[in-house]
């Protein structure tokens, strides 16, 4: 705990205890979002958790918050992902070039970079609107603040870690939503220097990861969520083939070994957890998101040395061509939305769209 003779007066009410008194905690969750839960999402806005975090929001069971510094820098890494990706594109281009157009090849369009990152931060300016998504600006965050954090090594600084000014800012920023409405902050962020810094704090709350917070909330008051879940889960509503196709279309890669893959032909998806975001309450439409694994099996083509000789040797400059096989599993986020209607006790379920929004096609041939 810190010392309030070692800092001037506002770091002391930044940092010590709570003089203020509290609005007593209402059945609303006022939540900041981390930029690191995002991170974590792999920049995908369609995952499970935080389409249910945005749903949670339209509810009205929580009220989402993000600073202007958490803001700006999921927009940083956004457009570093959208350069990454026109990079890896023109490079798949130059390579798939002998064989003919590249959009004939694997349907694969490269738009200028400018636009990609143009979409990319569209994709995370419609999440922010669809979850309602308030972004607090830093005007209340004052240098002398910043700067007794930092000699103090109060989190996040520390001596391992003393550039930290922007998470500092996000941390101060807080602090002063906090003290102007009298209300907690709940943290949603994996990031240990917000668990400190928290922990310093009455009114911030540390939350580890999405999955704590959400699944402290009351479910949803949806009729009908339990049932479909049901149904989906059990696979009495049949989507394996469709996911399994749309699996074995993608691009696969090699993590760790050199070689090339031949084919990839998946054999069953798993679904782990389903969560029903939007539905009526007797009939219409829905949307749902299936977390799952797909068990998959990749033929693969390596050089190998040929042996030659009476003892074998390996003759370094001759290689032959051979086929392995190994056998993985993949984690995948799908989407999905669906009809349904109730017929007396029964409800009727028919997907309408099924779309495999996320799943990991990195292949390890050692493990």
């Amino acid at each position: 705990m810190c010392c309030p003779a070692c800092l001037p007066s506002s770091a002391v009410r930044a940092w010590c205890p709570r003089k203020f008194t509290l609005v007593p905690p209402a059945s609303m969750l006022h939540v900041l979002l981390d930029t690191q839960p995002i991170f974590a999402s792999g920049f995908s806005f369609k995952t499970a958790r935080l389409l249910q975090l945005a749903a949670a929001s339209k509810a009205g069971q929580i009220r989402i918050y993000m600073t202007a510094v958490s803001v700006d820098e999921v927009n940083h890494h956004l457009d570093d992902k959208a350069t990454a990706a026109v990079t890896a594109g023109q490079k798949l281009a130059k390579c798939l070039r002998p064989l003919g157009t590249v959009s004939q090849i694997v349907g694969l369009e490269l738009p200028p970079v400018d636009r990609m990152r143009s979409d990319f931060r569209r994709s995370f300016k419609d999440y922010m609107s669809s979850a309602e998504i308030e972004r607090l600006e830093a005007d209340g965050v004052s240098v002398s603040e910043l700067m007794s954090m930092y000699f103090k090594r109060l989190p996040p600084f520390s001596d391992r870690k003393k550039n930290e000014f922007p998470d500092a800012v996000s941390v101060l920023t807080a602090i002063r939503w906090c003290e102007r409405t009298g209300r907690n902050l709940h943290v949603v962020s994996g990031d240990m220097d917000w668990k400190e810094a928290c922990e310093r704090l009455a009114c911030l709350k540390w939350e580890r990861d999405l999955d704590g917070l959400l699944d402290r909330l009351p479910p949803l008051k949806l009729d009908v969520s339990a049932e479909v879940a049901h149904m989906f889960h059990s696979e009495r509503v049949p989507i394996d083939d469709e996911v399994r196709t749309q699996f074995e279309e993608l691009v696969f890669r090699l993590a760790d070994y050199d070689g090339e893959i031949i084919r990839v032909t998946s054999s069953h998806f798993t679904p782990d957890r389903v969560i029903v975001v939007e539905a009526e309450e007797n009939e219409g439409v829905g949307r749902l998101t299936i977390d799952g694994t797909i068990d998959y099996d990749a033929s693969i083509s390596v050089d190998m040395p040929l042996p030659l000789g009476v003892y074998g040797e390996v003759d370094s400059e001759h290689t032959g061509q051979e086929e392995i096989v190994v056998t993985r599993e993949s984690q995948v986020t799908v989407e999905v939305s669906f009809k349904f209607r109730r017929e007396r006790e029964d409800i009727v379920v028919e997907p309408v769209d099924v779309d495999l929004v996320s799943c990991d096609t990195e292949i390890r041939v050692n493990e």
